[in-house]
């Protein structure tokens, strides 16, 4: 099979990365041939190796980085900026995965995977980017992501998305319940009073939270919703 044959059967499977496994399914060579010709293809630049025994027909580190270790995908403050929520220059890509991964660098981006149990792992799809595509939370998903841990993105970033008024509420608090974490609802009802949208949340402990755990000071406490607002959102 020719160099530009191998190249166009795997563009067909509209995936962005390979493993030698991979290659030799579609072209039948095994062993050192199929390292020989993942060379050649790499050196007449019709593939990258962006990672030890990752081959691919991409250089976008979203995509590739993505479609790495399924079921996973890209979530949080990234991919707010995947939906044009948020303007702010991304340096980082955060990964939701249902086992733990170190840090990689893909094309000069670091890469963060962040361990989520598997009853978090929903709200995601395939969207269509370059010749392939990049798997990514759903806007509400992503949010509900970030209520969950906020460390990884700033909750004055989410009041200003749900002040924006194209966010499905209804979603946004199924997901809430879906994540069977109690203070993810009792953070996400906060914001919804913040912004005067009507909601049925109600606290179900007398458990008290931050709501930005990463953040040392506790701050003013909130009755309804027992949580100390130690984060300047509005």
């Amino acid at each position: 099979m020719r160099s530009y044959e191998v190249v166009e059967t795997l563009r067909k499977s509209r995936k962005a990365i390979f493993s030698p496994n991979d290659i030799t399914k579609v072209t039948g060579q095994s062993g050192s041939g199929v390292y020989v010709l993942i060379n050649r293809l790499h050196n007449k630049g019709l593939i990258t190796k962006p990672l030890k025994g990752v081959i691919s027909l991409s250089q976008d580190p979203f995509v590739i980085s993505s479609q790495l270790y399924p079921p996973s995908y890209i979530s949080f403050i990234t991919a707010l900026y995947l939906h044009g929520k948020i303007q702010q220059v991304i340096n980082r890509i955060f990964i939701v995965s249902a086992r733990k991964r170190r840090q990689i660098t893909v094309f000069g981006m670091d890469v963060q995977f962040v361990t989520l149990k598997r009853v978090m792992i929903f709200g995601y799809k395939k969207e269509r980017k370059e010749n392939s595509y990049v798997v990514v939370a759903n806007v509400e998903k992503a949010i509900i992501d970030c209520l969950y841990l906020p460390r990884y993105c700033r909750l004055a970033e989410i009041i200003d998305i749900l002040e924006e008024g194209d966010v499905d509420i209804r979603r946004l608090i199924e997901y809430a319940r879906m994540s069977k974490i109690e203070v993810v609802e009792r953070r996400l009802g906060y914001l919804l009073d913040l912004i005067g949208m009507k909601h049925d949340i109600r606290p179900k402990s007398k458990t008290s939270y931050k709501l930005n755990p990463s953040i040392k000071e506790k701050g003013e406490f909130d009755n309804k919703w027992r949580i100390y607002v130690n984060e300047a959102i509005k």
